[in-house]
């Protein structure tokens, strides 16, 4: 409620001024906190963001409706594997990671997947060219399956695949691991 006092009335009625001063207060402007917008891997995220935009064509919306550049960033940087993970993402809500989280989960997953595979054949080239050091045959193989052998001790790959990749049983690739010493 306002109420009008005395001295109103000379103002409305009588033509008496009123003057009004303020200070202004400045606001000092602090520069913006420089972020780090670089993501872990180039690769990783530029497969989220493929995702972003197909999952944004499919819903008639821009990309930044699906995840911000920033929520894709921290995505990137953080790889989350479940989807209590995912939720941890800057940017990430209930009702996005219901709506979107399976599909940049399995985007995450499979990008992984492509990275052991780049690893598990440069691996098997490093080995490849230790045996070729050695000038034989037997140590072109020895080399492949010490890198074999090496991701399966590191936990990276099964001894069944690894077998497998090596032509071997797993009896066999088995003896072989404890021949070597791996």
């Amino acid at each position: 409620v306002l109420r009008i006092c005395d001295r109103a009335a000379n103002v409305l009625f009588h033509g008496e001024r009123v003057i009004y001063s303020s200070r202004e207060m400045k606001k000092e402007k602090k520069p913006a906190a420089k972020r780090d917008i670089k993501p872990v891997d180039d690769s990783l995220y530029e497969k989220l963001r493929n995702v972003r935009t197909r999952l944004a064509q499919q819903e008639g919306v821009p990309a930044y409706v699906v995840f911000s550049n920033a929520a894709l960033e921290d995505m990137a940087k953080k790889q989350p594997h479940t989807m209590e993970e995912f939720l941890q993402v800057s940017g990430v809500g209930e009702i996005k990671a219901k709506r979107y989280g399976q599909e940049f989960l399995l985007a995450i997953a499979m990008w992984e997947q492509e990275k052991f595979e780049d690893g598990l054949s440069q691996g098997i080239d490093i080995g490849r060219e230790e045996g070729r050091a050695e000038g034989r045959a037997e140590g072109e193989a020895k080399g492949i399956f010490k890198a074999l052998a090496g991701l399966v001790r590191d936990g990276f790959l099964s001894v069944v695949d690894a077998a497998s990749r090596a032509g071997l049983t797993e009896g066999e690739f088995t003896a072989q691991m404890a021949a070597l010493g791996v």
